[in-house]
């Protein structure tokens, strides 16, 4: 957008029975062929956990806001992109809502989530400031890792394991 336009964003809480602009209708795949998908009930579609609805449109400003501390601080942040520490001291790759890992040598934190007839998966790779997001509204979902590792070779590349050369004794 240019300087001083504006747009409505998309991100809202879901309402099951309300009837919402642009969304996207749910879908199963089922017995090879897609099928409207079972609607969540209210009381779930308004739980945090898979009742919150973004569009493609979102994921930028959202991930900017988060990596530029406008919706957390800087120690927060550092908090939820690091393994948590459990009580027996060990410590486990996921931290507040991530998944933390590496890749090509860099930080990257992934978390996916579904619900019938949709799917998500945001991906964020330290080493190169990418986010990648992978939408669909049918379920099973595509593959969703290898479609954002794909995209993320696209526009960075060298920057997952995918562009690894191949390691091993060729029995695996």
């Amino acid at each position: 957008l240019g300087a001083g336009e504006d747009r409505e964003e998309d991100g809202r809480v879901d309402s099951a029975g309300d009837v919402i602009p642009d969304r996207a209708e749910p879908y199963d795949h089922i017995n090879g062929r897609f099928v409207h998908a079972v609607q969540l009930e209210r009381s779930v579609s308004a739980a945090a956990d898979g009742g919150v609805l973004f569009s493609a449109r979102d994921i930028a400003p959202w991930s900017t806001a988060l990596a530029g501390e406008r919706l957390v601080s800087r120690m927060l942040m550092s908090e939820a992109t690091k393994g948590a520490l459990l009580t027996t001291g060990r410590q486990v790759p996921y931290g507040f809502g991530w998944f933390v890992e590496r890749t090509a040598g860099h930080p990257m934190q992934r978390h996916a989530g579904r619900v019938p007839g949709f799917a998500a998966f945001l991906m964020h790779l330290a080493g190169p400031a990418l986010w990648v997001a992978v939408m669909a509204n049918s379920t099973p979902p595509p593959p969703v890792l290898l479609v954002a590792l794909t995209a993320a070779e696209a526009f960075s590349p060298g920057s997952t394991f995918i562009s690894l050369p191949p390691a091993g004794d060729g029995r695996d």
